[in-house]
């Protein structure tokens, strides 16, 4: 038991504290605890890092959502456009039915019309045939009576009252005075003077002149309002011709269009 004493009091003897051990210990404590430092130090600046992302995230999503409301609200009123301009083009297009509706309509009550004014002067052409032929027969029976009266005059040629020169003369003249007349309008001063040729035309024995000239009596009666008077005094022209080409009717007709 003694020599065990001895030799643990001598081996607490000859050990001794290391100071580079205890240096070593200490900057490695250091260290650990800069360590720790820099961790927090870190730690915090995540968190604050973190927190700034979130706050971020945050804003965006905020962003979106008004971004979402816009595009709702732009998508509203682009519809709204939409239909708008599809109403006007719908009632652009009735519109253009109603007037096409319309624009038929008018054109069939102008067809109706106009079909009611040709019946009109259909029945009034068939009037003015019959008072025509009427008129026509009267006058050929009035010719007759006359020709029987004046045949025993005819039997003996009378000299014209003018030679064909002079005849011819005064025939022109008196026209020209008649149509300047009817160029200024004044048809009651260009009727007289077609009656003095109708007188010259008559005496002088120049039928187919006094067809032309009847013509023209019968043309100012027209513009005149005396249509009574006009139809009568160019169916006398038309007998005074019938007469002259033996009634042959395609000659009457050649002589009106020449």
């Amino acid at each position: 038991m003694s020599l065990k004493k001895k030799e643990s009091t001598k081996s607490t003897k000859t050990s001794k504290i290391d100071p580079t051990k205890v240096e070593s210990n200490k900057e490695s404590v250091i260290d650990s605890l800069k360590i720790n430092e820099d961790k927090e130090i870190i730690d915090k600046e995540l968190k604050e890092k973190y927190k700034e992302i979130k706050e971020k995230n945050k804003e965006i999503k905020e962003k979106n959502k008004e971004i979402k409301e816009q595009d709702k609200e732009i998508k509203e009123i682009k519809d709204k456009e939409l239909k708008d301009k599809d109403k006007e083009i719908k009632d652009k297009d009735k519109d253009k039915e109603i007037k096409e509706k319309n624009k038929e309509l008018i054109k069939d009550k102008e067809i109706i019309k106009d079909k009611e004014i040709i019946e009109k002067d259909k029945e009034s052409d068939k009037e003015s045939d019959e008072e025509l032929k009427q008129s026509k027969e009267e006058n050929e029976e009035k010719i007759e009576e006359i020709v029987l009266k004046t045949k025993p005059l005819l039997k003996q040629p009378q000299k014209p009252i003018l030679n064909p020169i002079d005849f011819n003369i005064t025939y022109i003249n008196q026209n020209i005075q008649a149509q300047n007349q009817i160029s200024n309008e004044d048809f009651h001063s260009a009727l007289d003077l077609y009656k003095e040729i109708l007188k010259l035309t008559k005496d002088n024995k120049k039928d187919l002149k006094s067809v032309e000239t009847l013509i023209n009596i019968g043309v100012c009666y027209y513009y005149l309002g005396n249509f009574l008077a006009s139809i009568k005094t160019l169916n006398d022209a038309y007998n005074v011709i019938l007469k002259q080409f033996n009634e042959d009717n395609s000659k009457v007709v050649n002589y009106f269009i020449s």
